[in-house]
Formats: C-alpha cells, sequence, structure tokens
C-alpha cells in the first residue's frame, strides 16, 4: 500500500454529507432537549415548594408553635414561626422575658424584636427561573399548629393555600405538577405533588377532590 493511500483524507462529498447528518440530528435533538430542560424547570419548582411545606408542618411539630408556609408573589417563598405565639406561650406574665431572650432560650434562634422569625426561604431565580405558579387556590399562607396540621384560615383571618400548579412558559404544552396541601383538599391526607397529566390509577395521578 503506498504512502499516498495512507494518508488519504475526507472528500468534500463525504464531509458535507457528514455534516449535513449531524445538522439533522441536531434539529431532532434541540426541541427535546428544550422540553427536558423547561420540564426539569416545573419539577425543581414543585418539589422546592412541596418541601417547603413540609418543612413548615415539621417545623410546627418540633417547635411546638404556629409555623407558615408564605408564598411571595409566586417568585419565591419562606417558612416563619410565628414569635408573638412564642412569647405568650412562653413568657407568659414575666415581664423580664423579652422577644429575643425567649427566642435565644427557648429554640436557639436569634431574630429582630417583633419580627416572625425566618427558618428558611428559597427564591426561584436559583433554580427554576422560567417556571411559573398557576392557580393557587386559597391564599397564599398556610399555617400548620403545633401538631402539624393545617389551618383552615390563618392567625390573621386570612384563607389558607390549599394548592397551587407548578408549570412553564418556555414550550408550548409544558408538564404541569400540582403541589396540594394535605388536610385541605386532599382525600388522601397527606401533603403532596401530583401530575395532572397522569389519571388513576397512577400513583402519582392527582386524587379527584383536588
Amino acid at each position: 500500500m503506498t504512502r499516498r493511500a495512507l494518508t488519504r483524507g475526507f472528500s468534500l462529498i463525504e464531509l458535507l454529507i457528514g455534516l449535513s447528518i449531524f445538522a439533522f440530528l441536531a434539529m431532532l435533538a434541540v426541541p427535546m432537549y428544550a422540553e427536558f430542560l423547561a420540564n426539569t424547570q416545573v419539577r425543581t419548582a414543585a418539589e422546592s415548594v412541596l418541601s417547603g411545606v413540609r418543612l413548615a408542618q415539621a417545623e410546627a411539630v418540633r417547635r411546638s408553635v404556629p409555623v407558615r408556609f408564605e408564598l411571595e408573589s409566586a417568585t419565591k417563598w419562606r417558612v416563619v414561626f410565628v414569635t408573638d405565639e412564642k412569647r405568650a406561650t412562653n413568657c407568659g406574665a414575666d415581664t423580664a422575658c423579652t422577644n429575643d431572650n425567649h427566642l435565644d432560650t427557648v429554640v436557639n434562634t436569634t431574630c429582630a424584636a417583633g419580627a416572625d422569625c425566618v427558618v428558611k426561604e428559597y427564591d426561584f431565580s436559583n433554580g427554576a427561573p422560567k417556571a411559573t405558579l398557576t392557580n393557587q387556590t386559597g391564599g397564599s399562607v398556610v399555617t400548620f399548629t403545633s401538631l402539624g396540621m393545617p389551618m383552615a384560615t390563618n392567625q390573621d383571618g386570612s384563607g389558607a393555600l390549599q394548592r397551587v400548579d407548578a408549570t412553564t412558559s418556555l414550550i408550548s404544552s409544558p408538564r404541569t405538577l400540582r403541589v396540594i396541601v394535605g388536610g385541605l383538599v386532599s382525600s388522601k391526607g397527606g401533603t403532596l405533588m401530583c401530575d395532572l397529566a397522569l389519571s388513576s390509577p397512577d400513583p402519582l395521578a392527582c386524587p379527584p377532590t383536588s
């Protein structure tokens, strides 16, 4: 075999055919990848809301005080416990028991005097900037009692958050996931996340009463 045959490269026609195949495969893959990224943001947002609600419930039981989960303008959420309730429970008529002192000694957390104490907060721009929350039902806040039960009405008289959907406008047919606050609208009891596109008997389908 000659040296010229060993060093032979691609012809122009072969190169063009290879580029055409690559472009065709990329054209098929890009929409699928865009859909994957969009639905990933939807799942991230829904799972974040679900974890926030469950955190509020767990903190209410752990601290033996009402704890709120608050959605703030559909861009972030936070979990706070009600310091006024905590002070009334633990301080009583003791005038020396101040807001900051009882927080330090009872729950080992320091907060500004007269303010609710933020346990955790999350901004959707960190992991799901293009996800949107829709179909919010009941309000934007849900308060859990010291027994971990959601209150139908918050302490300020407002209606409690019952459910919220996470979706996105990045694609034409996005996935929509629903977070349901257990005990308020769900026949299954616990707080859960479900997929509106699925139907029974799929375990991820939303209950009919939601």
